[in-house]
């Protein structure tokens, strides 16, 4: 057994799990599951073009424009001549 995994094995027996943060790339881990990871289209270099044009005039993140955009293109196909959309966003106070 090597360090790592002896590391890994403490911090997991305290109840501690450990993942690491990838850089941006297609694929991004989705923790809590190990070695699952999930396609980001978000992190291409073509989008990142696109979101680096608007990215101080908006207070998105990268994967919520991205779901915006790739809706927008869905409706575009769609040829529809007027369409009424309404974003909302629930909050729960207690």
């Amino acid at each position: 057994m090597d360090w790592k995994s002896m590391v890994l094995n403490v911090f997991h027996k305290l109840g501690y799990d450990v993942y690491r943060i990838g850089s941006k790339q297609e694929y991004t881990i989705c923790p809590p599951y190990d070695n699952y990871y999930s396609y980001s289209p978000w992190f291409e270099d073509w989008f990142q073009q696109i979101y680096n044009k608007f990215r101080d005039h908006t207070l998105l993140e990268e994967h919520r424009c991205y779901i915006i955009y790739h809706f927008a293109a869905i409706v575009y196909t769609l040829r529809v001549t007027s369409l009424n959309v309404v974003f909302t966003k629930a909050v729960v106070r207690f």
